[in-house]
């Protein structure tokens, strides 16, 4: 595929590519005025934060908030950018990114006019022209999704180590940034679906390795709450139902924690499903009153 045009309002790096292409005639969407902001070269802008669990935010050094035009694909092409924040994005991911196989035929002069709102709404410079491709002058730290990620992947530590506190201070930091529906704006490509699919996973990872944390540090008497609301909200996450009948067993309720199984495998028959090997066991385990299921802090925990 040959690289798409440089936009007359790309801002100035050593690598530019093609030759220029008119702008349409008339805006797209509505552009707002640029932003004073000298030009700079491709290290990050500081300050600026693109939050993308959740409704698309930017969020500038001071606190305010950046307004973003409201079409769906203005904000697609940031959310693709923000991604790989930082990084150059080269043209077929973007398009592929954005549009998935439903591509207009001007797909490359599409991008370029997206791109330059974009520049009048973030700054001019914000967004490089480099290559093949663009690059969003935003550290990876100051993006969400990249922050979410990486609190996940401490705590795990944290909590293969044994350390409860400091993986339950983790995913709950993790948990905290999680503001809603991710990259809604990129719904109709099957590449941002499946971006979606897997954050939509390790946020439910995160949710029960922070229950995993707080069981180890003893708290299950108050999560038995939690737990319950967790398996009513996804009850085909089984793992939410093993916490939960082990939360039960070490507050003294064997028969619910028994129980609890029941009900799990009537939903499971209902849907022509059956419970996996490790929560059978822990049935087992539980009706037997297995000394290994007694809740024993660590000395870390005391």
């Amino acid at each position: 595929m040959t690289a798409a045009p440089a936009h007359p309002d790309d801002a100035t790096v050593p690598e530019r590519h093609g030759a220029l292409i008119p702008r349409p005639p008339g805006p797209l969407v509505a552009q707002p005025a640029f932003r004073k902001e000298p030009v700079g070269s491709g290290h990050p802008i500081a300050g600026l934060q693109v939050l993308l669990l959740g409704p698309l935010t930017v969020v500038e050094d001071n606190g305010s908030e950046v307004e973003i035009p409201a079409a769906r694909l203005v904000r697609a092409v940031l959310q693709a950018l923000a991604l790989r924040a930082g990084s150059v994005v080269q043209l077929p991911e973007l398009f592929n990114t954005v549009w998935g196989d439903d591509q207009p035929l001007s797909v490359g002069k599409c991008l370029q006019t997206y791109v330059g709102v974009l520049r009048r709404a973030l700054g001019s410079t914000t967004i490089q022209t480099v290559g093949g491709g663009y690059r969003l002058r935003v550290d990876e730290n100051n993006v969400d999704l990249h922050r979410f990620e990486r609190y996940i992947g401490v705590g795990s530590a944290h909590l293969t180590q044994g350390e409860y506190r400091s993986a339950a201070d983790s995913f709950s930091a993790a948990l905290g940034i999680w503001r809603g529906e991710p990259l809604k704006e990129l719904n109709d490509s099957p590449a941002g679906t499946a971006i979606q699919v897997r954050l939509a996973e390790l946020h439910g990872m995160a949710q029960e390795r922070l229950f995993e944390a707080r069981l180890g540090m003893g708290e299950h008497y108050i999560l038995v709450g939690d737990l319950e609301a967790a398996v009513r909200t996804e009850p085909f996450r089984e793992r939410r139902w093993e916490q939960l009948m082990i939360a039960l067993y070490r507050s003294g309720r064997q028969s619910d924690a028994l129980a609890a199984f029941d009900r799990m495998r009537a939903l499971l028959d209902g849907n022509r499903l059956s419970p996996g090997d490790d929560i059978q066991t822990l049935r087992e385990a539980i009706a037997r009153r297995d000394p290994g299921l007694t809740f024993t802090p660590r000395s870390s925990e005391r």
